[in-house]
């Protein structure tokens, strides 16, 4: 059994680390177990009804992603990586227990496809322009020219491909990355994810190990769909 004022020391350690996820003080709690799976003390708790309703929102915006691909194999096969990416994103917010988010304003309930399909639209143009089209040269370099010319690189070397195809290819991917990330775990979510996988604390409380496997493939697949899409 350990020492109470070890214990002690442990439990305000664990206090002290879910405190810098929420940004907000949160009462001491003196029963937190080892090695807890979930996140009860941070967020509202996961609800399947919400991850069925992001879901919905989410496919739209996939589907305005694919809709100028002539290739009807190449879209099969996205699709299915999407429905496998899914079921990543799912068992990320059921582990650590999070409520679904959407991306975009809350607590949208749409009444037709066509409402989910004009918002669909308007959250991709608003991410581009904010992350590309709106920047100055400057500030785009500042931004992704070290990840570009890195995957440039690649295509330059080993798909024989010419620079500036390479570069627009490179860019072209990078951002739906980045946007395929943001519609899984809008900005909140995503960084509280950060803060759970960088800290060493929170292997004593949470089965951190899991997360990472999950949010590795999680990484992988939307690699896989980006390369498709810009193929």
């Amino acid at each position: 059994m350990l020492n109470l004022n070890v214990e002690a020391e442990i439990r305000q350690k664990a206090t002290d680390a879910l405190k810098r996820i929420r940004g907000q003080r949160i009462q001491e709690n003196k029963d937190i177990p080892f090695k807890r799976p979930r996140f009860e003390m941070i967020f509202e708790e996961y609800d399947d009804s919400a991850f069925k309703e992001k879901a919905k929102y989410d496919a739209h915006i996939y589907d305005k992603l694919v809709e100028d691909i002539q290739d009807s194999s190449k879209i099969e096969e996205i699709q299915g990586l999407l429905v496998e990416l899914n079921q990543y994103v799912r068992k990320i917010y059921e582990h650590i227990n999070i409520k679904p988010a959407i991306y975009g304003p809350r607590n949208i309930m749409f009444e037709s496809d066509e409402q989910y399909e004009k918002n669909a639209i308007r959250v991709i143009n608003e991410f581009l322009n904010k992350n590309y089209y709106s920047l100055s040269n400057e500030q785009r370099e500042a931004k992704h020219k070290s990840r570009v010319i890195n995957e440039a690189k690649d295509y330059v070397v080993l798909e024989k491909e010419e620079a500036i195809s390479a570069v627009e290819r490179a860019q072209k991917r990078i951002l739906f990355e980045d946007l395929l990330t943001r519609v899984a775990f809008p900005l909140q979510v995503h960084s509280s994810i950060q803060d759970i996988l960088e800290s060493e604390e929170y292997e004593m409380f949470f089965d951190k190990e899991t997360l990472l496997s999950l949010y590795e493939a999680f990484q992988f697949k939307i690699k896989e769909i980006t390369k498709l899409l810009v193929s």
